[in-house]
């Protein structure tokens, strides 16, 4: 079976999309889009950037973006009094003047979440220099997000087909919330589930990790999880087993027989 990475590459370039990408002038955001350029991952490449800078430093690297579409957001004054206007009109009530919204459209990552509102692009990049902080507001604001809890999650794949789906597991929350609630550990459960749904195409099963295994300790971190576990039972088989028995099935024997 192809790699987890690959089957990704392929299933975009079946169905290329617009991709924006802020931060042009990190080189390895220069680099990503010579590559999707040139495997043709995404129908479109936005780089967000001085042209002749972003021209300049992908030479300098030996890098080909000449088919990327480079858009000088700092400098499109109609453009960034347009969104910047939206984006007053959207926080005002929050006590948002004009002049911190034309401040804040300036940034790259917001200039491009702006334009993934607006329809300019399929997807976005972000994060190589920019604070998860950064990224995460402009997501929010913009991006109008249906779940209650943001969450970050990652997919493993380890050499073990007989781990996860494949050898492929979905771990979060690894970077956003770092100490949830019972009821945001059951949105991130949800969330977590839907996107092994979504990238896997496996039915999820969830484990909610902690250092119980089946009730053997308790405390209020471990009740927290219990709780978790209540909330979102109705939908997966869940149960608070340690990492390492949810891998060994004669651990998991073991911990919960003896």
């Amino acid at each position: 079976m192809p790699k987890f990475s690959q089957q990704i590459i392929e299933r975009a370039q079946t169905e290329p999309l617009k991709l924006i990408l802020p931060e042009g002038t990190d080189p390895r955001v220069l680099i990503a889009a010579a590559n999707i350029l040139q495997f043709k991952i995404a129908s479109e490449v936005i780089l967000l950037g001085d042209p002749k800078t972003l021209n300049e430093k992908a030479k300098m690297h030996g890098l080909n973006i000449t088919n990327a579409t480079i858009i000088d957001y700092a400098n499109d004054k109609p453009k960034l009094e347009e969104f910047a206007h939206q984006y007053y009109e959207l926080r005002k009530h929050k006590g948002m003047t004009e002049e911190q919204a034309v401040k804040e459209m300036t940034d790259d990552v917001f200039f491009g979440a702006k334009m993934l509102e607006n329809g300019m692009g399929d997807a976005m990049v972000s994060g190589s220099y920019s604070p998860t902080s950064k990224t995460l507001r402009a997501a929010i604001f913009f991006g109008k997000p249906k779940i209650k809890t943001i969450s970050g999650a990652m997919v493993m794949e380890v050499a073990n087909r007989m781990l996860g789906s494949q050898g492929r597991l979905v771990f979060a929350d690894c970077a956003v919330v770092p100490l949830p609630t019972a009821e945001q550990l059951a949105d991130i459960a949800i969330s977590s589930a839907d996107t092994a749904r979504r990238l896997l195409h496996v039915k999820p099963r969830v484990a909610m990790l902690s250092f119980s295994t089946y009730g053997s300790a308790s405390s209020p971190d471990t009740e927290r999880v219990v709780e978790a576990l209540n909330i979102i039972g109705r939908y997966w088989p869940a149960a608070d087993i340690l990492y390492w028995c949810l891998c060994s099935p004669i651990c998991t024997v073991i911990k919960t027989v003896f």
